[in-house]
């Protein structure tokens, strides 16, 4: 099954509010390729420069399959 873009970016936002206790300002997201719940796939993270965050989801591959930016 695909997983929902939706449940992506929630997954996304969560690894944000288990790693930092800065209060969300904004968050933008774009689904960039299909990602398949038959294999593991991961949620990533990194600061940035001026409060943003960058995170992504990629599958099994490392194929990028979700791009977003959070501004804290």
């Amino acid at each position: 099954m695909i997983v929902h873009g939706p449940l992506l970016a929630t997954l996304l936002v969560d690894l944000l509010r288990r790693n930092t206790e800065a209060k969300l300002t904004s968050f933008r997201f774009r689904a960039m390729r299909p990602l398949f719940d038959i294999s593991p796939f991961g949620v990533c993270g990194v600061p940035g420069e001026a409060g943003k965050v960058a995170l992504w989801a990629q599958d099994n591959q490392g194929f990028f399959c979700m791009d977003a930016e959070a501004h804290l």
